[in-house]
């Protein structure tokens, strides 16, 4: 459990603490599966953890395997979900859009709900979320700004701060690239994440928020 709770955390930072972290989550799952090693949660956190820490071939490898294995032959059990959001972090983190468009399919009637990781061990924001950052890698913005925005909407309903910023930066991004009026709600958006990533102390989401109001200028 602590070592789903440390990935979530770890993503949260920047810098030399993330790597510091992300290395201390693949030493966890490294073991994890040589006890248990047909459990597929950590194929997937393991596969995020060693891309965090310069391991990308290895990190495509791991993604490419649980491809193989089938999204949607999953179990249909509390696990599934958690399992599909991890691989989707990792399918983003690399940029594949074939991966991401798959997932996004399997994830799709999920809409609406919201996503425990390990089942108790750390809450990973609303569904909508997730599908947003697929529709965005696979080339959908329009699908993925209206997910960002129930995304929003959600986060706040459960009383979410970090994850209702991180879905206002994403959505404000990409309204950034469209007509004067969206993109000043886009810059809005931006730096309402931006306040809330110094509040939390998010480094992560501080250093981009800034660097895409930087370029909004």
């Amino acid at each position: 459990m602590f070592g789903i709770q440390l990935l979530v955390i770890a993503r949260e930072k920047d810098g030399a603490q993330r790597r510091q972290d992300f290395e201390e989550v693949w030493r966890i799952g490294a073991r994890f599966m040589e006890a248990v090693p047909g459990y597929r949660g950590w194929w997937a956190g393991l596969a995020l953890a060693e891309l965090e820490v310069g391991a990308i071939d290895k990190a495509r490898a791991g993604l490419q395997r649980l491809a193989a294995e089938g999204f949607e032959n999953l179990p249909k059990d509390a696990l599934r979900l958690p399992i599909l959001v991890v691989i989707g972090w990792l399918a983003c983190s690399l940029d594949e859009k074939e991966q991401a468009r798959a997932l996004y399919r399997c994830m799709r009637g999920d809409d609406g709900t919201h996503v425990m990781l390990s089942l108790v061990a750390a809450y990973a924001g609303p569904i909508s979320h997730h599908l947003g950052m697929l529709a965005s890698i696979s080339g959908d913005p329009e699908a993925a700004q209206a997910h960002f925005l129930d995304a929003i909407r959600e986060s706040h309903e459960v009383g979410s701060p970090n994850w209702q910023a991180w879905a206002e930066y994403e959505c404000g991004v990409l309204l950034g690239g469209k007509r004067p009026a969206e993109a000043k709600r886009g810059a809005d958006l931006v730096r309402s994440a931006l306040a809330t990533a110094r509040r939390l102390g998010l480094a992560r989401l501080e250093k981009k928020a800034k660097a895409a109001l930087r370029k909004a200028r």
